[in-house]
Parts: C-alpha cells; structure tokens; sequence
C-alpha cells in the first residue's frame, strides 16, 4: 500500500523531468506541449461542475450517487488553475494571433495576450467559485445562474483555447460539443473509479448518461463535419486537411474507436451496464479517447514536435490530479455509503 502511494508522484516527478531536458532543447514546442495539456486538464473539473449545477435544477438518484466523485472533481478546478499559468505567461508565443487568417480588428483587439489572459482568468474565477463553494449551487437559482454563467463562458473559453490554435477556423457549435465532452470526462472518471456495485440500478443510470454524452459529441462534432467538408468551405476545410495526415489520422481513429465506438457498442448491453467491472473499463476507455481527441485537436496546429510534450504534460497533470483527488480525501465507498443514507 505504501508502495502505491509514490506511484503517482514518481509518475509526475519523471514526466516533469523529462519536460525540463526538452524545453533546453525546443522550448516552443514544450510551451506549445503543455498548452495542450492545460486544456486536457480542464476537462473532468469543468464537466464535473457541470453536473452538479444541473443535478441541482434536475434532480434524480445519480446526482446523490455520483456527488462523492463529482465535489472533490470540481475542486480539482485548482490544479487546472495552476497548469494555466505558463501558458497565460506564453500565450503569445504559443498561439499565432498575428496570422493573415486572422481579420485585423479580431488580432488587435480580442486575439491578444493581455485580453486572452483576461477572459481565462476570469473563467478560471468563475469556475472556482462554483467548485469550491458549494453555497453558490445550494439552490436552483444559483445553480440556474451558474449554468447560465457556464454557458456564455463555453462559447468563449473553447475558442479561445483550442479552436485559436489554427487561425481561419471557426466553428459556431465547437463550445457546446466541448462542454458535452468535459461531462463526458467526469462521467467516465466516475465509472473508473468508482460504480457501485451494491445497486446495479446506480450503475445502470451512469451507464446511460455517458451513452447520452458519447451520442452528444458524436453529433456535434459529425453535422460540424459535414456542413464545412461537404458544403466546400476551403477556409475552415482546411482545418480538417491538417487532421487527415499522419499520424493525426491515426490518433483520431483510436480516439473514436477506444473513447466512443467501444464504449457505446459495451453499454448497450444490459448486462454490462449492471456491471461494475464493466463500467471500469469502458470509463477507462472513454478517459483514453477523450485524451487521444484533445490531442488530435491542438498538437496539428502547433506540429508533431509537440506531441511527445504534450503526452509528458497530459501525464504530469494526470499525477497531480490523483494526488489531489487523494490528498482531498476521496474514499469512495465510506462516502457513497454516507450518501445513500443521508438522502435514502
């Protein structure tokens, strides 16, 4: 048990090592890296706030159930927080705002440094406070607030990180795909570490809803596809040329093949949604695309040479979330048990 313990700081230790020796070498590339990294990290803290604002207005059991996983989730919000700092410091360097693609009002104006700092630190507030304060959610006026904060702050934030990597793309439905997708990664960290074996009914619910998230960013992500690639829009076609090469093709077959395709086909049974084992591995699975898909996303813009930095990154931040998750006392099982009783 002992042992187990150090997994994940010697994990982190070595990753962030081999991010230094590589920054001697190309410290663009490693900046670039981390940013992709940074964006991977928001994904479960962001979808797990979003869960529990709408649990608030919804309702149901698998709000109760899932609650153990979903608190300390959001508050992992922090470690996103911190990940942000290089590239608030670097945005400049990493993203080309300056490109010909860019209209000239939007590179001055909006696409700047100063003012992309902005509008990330302020999500980053945004965020925190609904993570961390749980009087902000109590109520379903607050949580109707948060969603509404929530949603102008997808039709920005995603933009800003990920869609501004490859000037002369945008996309109107990318924010909304993405939000679905951060829901998508707490729901699958919620199946790997925790289903509740004792009702399978519990096991059942959370199966659903990642089936639901999983046909959601499949949706959003195939009609963004079809209307620019087959309505012959050479500006954000482009977007996808870039994707089709290699080895980003590749990356983005096993994304769909391991974080959607086999997750859906497991989940349909209902023998597998009942199981506990079952829903390890398939949220396993969701976790393992979802990375695979931010990756495909970012690291075409910035170039190969950032893929290898991007992985040490994604797995340095990996280390320090499980190291919070822990350190904010996350057991499971007692507080799932704690939960069932207190609401039932």
């Amino acid at each position: 048990m002992r042992v187990r313990l150090f997994i994940a700081p010697a994990i982190g230790v070595v990753a962030g090592l081999m991010l230094v020796l590589l920054a001697f070498a190309d410290p663009l590339a490693v900046a670039r890296g981390w940013a992709v990294a940074f964006v991977w990290s928001s994904m479960v803290p962001v979808g797990a706030i979003a869960l529990l604002l709408i649990h608030r207005i919804s309702g149901g059991e698998w709000g109760f159930a899932l609650a153990p996983l979903l608190v300390p989730a959001a508050k992992a919000i922090a470690v996103v927080a911190l990940a942000s700092v290089p590239v608030l410091l670097f945005s400049g360097q990493i993203y080309d705002w300056a490109s010909p693609d860019i209209p000239a009002a939007v590179s001055r104006f909006y696409m700047t440094a100063p003012f992309f700092a902005f509008r990330t630190v302020v999500a980053l507030c945004f965020w925190l406070l609904f993570g961390w304060l749980p009087v902000l959610r109590s109520t379903a006026l607050g949580a109707g607030i948060g969603l509404i904060g929530l949603g102008i702050i997808t039709n920005l934030i995603p933009v800003d990180w990920v869609v501004s990597s490859q000037p002369g793309f945008h996309s109107s439905d990318f924010g909304f795909e993405f939000l679905i997708e951060q829901i998508l990664a707490a729901l699958g960290l919620a199946a790997l570490l925790g289903p509740q074996g004792e009702d399978p009914r519990e096991c059942r619910d959370l199966a659903g809803l990642i089936i639901a998230c999983i046909l959601g960013v499949v949706y959003f992500a195939y009609v963004e596809f079809a209307i620019i690639w087959y309505g012959d829009l050479p500006e954000k076609a482009a977007w996808y040329a870039v994707r089709i090469r290699e080895p980003w093709q590749v990356i983005f077959n096993c994304a769909l093949l391991i974080g959607a395709v086999l997750p859906f086909c497991v989940l349909l049974s209902n023998q597998a949604r009942a199981s506990e084992a079952a829903l390890r591995g398939m949220g396993a699975a969701v976790l393992l695309g979802i990375s695979l898909h931010i990756v495909w996303l970012m690291a075409p813009s910035f170039g190969v040479q950032t893929l290898l930095p991007a992985v040490l990154g994604i797995v340095l931040l990996g280390a320090l979330f499980a190291m919070f998750l822990r350190r904010t006392g996350l057991r499971w099982a007692a507080q799932r048990n704690e939960a069932a009783a207190h609401h039932g």
